[in-house]
């Protein structure tokens, strides 16, 4: 939350989103590679609808 109002970022406009490793890639490894966008469209829910997405990856 600090570093939100470090950025002046209301909260309540912001998704956290954590990608991590599926059991197949790391998503790190897709992000450097030019292919995260296409490994995250996996996704199937709509988790996206704000006005920030603030996203963490990290690898195995």
């Amino acid at each position: 939350m600090d570093v939100l109002k470090l950025l002046e970022l209301d909260p309540v406009d912001v998704k956290g989103h954590l990608a991590e490793w599926n059991g197949i890639e790391n998503p790190l490894e897709t992000f450097f590679d030019g292919r995260f966008e296409q490994w995250q469209q996996a996704q199937t829910k709509r988790n996206f609808g704000f006005k920030y997405i603030v996203s963490l990856t990290g690898g195995q």
